[in-house]
């Protein structure tokens, strides 16, 4: 790593990520070969360190090269600390520390890890939020649609139901044939859509982050809400069509 005793009176060093590493020796150990970057004496490879995400949490893994401070002149710079409990509280033993160190340097805009990251994920957590709202309000429509589509099924069977109840079919019997049925319509439409939808989320791919497109919890959920909500479409109105006085039944028929 970068040392204390790395300064202008001593060579130039680096420390390259990964990535850049891989780039300029690759299948070669990088560790004190040389690089050059700008107009200085070139840099001795003293590290190598893994990829990391510089402009940003939804970012690509960028190519990096971390320089000495004390022999490139950097005028601002970012202290991390890693805490327990309230980071700010920390804030000012830490500014206290930097000004012992040095009268000369102004600390400034202490902030937490989760702000940055709040701050970063602000506008994608806003587009986000909206199409799952979209999206819920669609998946409300499809149930209602669903329950009034299984409904409708059921209920034009009413005749039906009063007959077989007339010539002593049990109750167990018919919502079982009800049931039945309508899980083979529900299903297959449940199939359809989850083969649909698995070629659907290419679209939103690059509005997910650190998240499968193809996250199975998502497409399950999705599936146990619809078959619910077709399960009670079905047996709701199949439990009062069994219910049905099969005298008035047969006299409308």
């Amino acid at each position: 790593d970068i040392d204390i005793t790395d300064t202008q009176d001593s060579g130039r060093v680096i420390v390259l990520s990964a990535a850049v590493a891989e780039g300029l020796f690759p299948g070669r150990d990088p560790i004190g070969r040389r690089v050059n970057i700008d107009w200085h004496d070139p840099y001795e490879v003293v590290g190598v360190v893994g990829n990391a995400r510089l402009d940003g949490v939804r970012s690509n893994f960028d190519w990096a090269m971390y320089l000495s401070s004390a022999q490139v002149g950097v005028t601002t710079q970012w202290l991390a600390v890693r805490t327990e409990g309230d980071p700010l509280l920390f804030s000012e033993p830490i500014r206290r520390i930097v000004q012992d160190m040095d009268p000369d340097v102004i600390f400034f805009n202490p902030r937490t890890m989760s702000a940055i990251i709040e701050k970063d994920l602000s506008s994608f957590r806003t587009v986000t939020t909206a199409l799952g709202l979209l999206a819920g309000v669609a998946l409300l429509l499809t149930a209602v649609g669903l329950y009034g589509v299984l409904a409708y099924h059921v209920n034009q069977r009413i005749g039906e139901f009063g007959i077989r109840i007339a010539l002593g079919a049990p109750t167990r019997k018919l919502m079982a044939l009800v049931v039945e049925r309508s899980v083979r319509m529900v299903g297959s439409g449940l199939a359809l859509g989850v083969v649909v939808s698995v070629f659907g989320t290419r679209l939103v791919r690059e509005l997910l982050f650190e998240t499968d497109p193809l996250d199975p919890a998502a497409f399950l959920g999705a599936v146990a809400f619809l078959g619910a909500i077709a399960l009670i479409a079905c047996v709701l109105p199949a439990w009062r069509a069994v219910r049905v006085n099969p005298v008035e039944v047969l006299r409308k028929e």
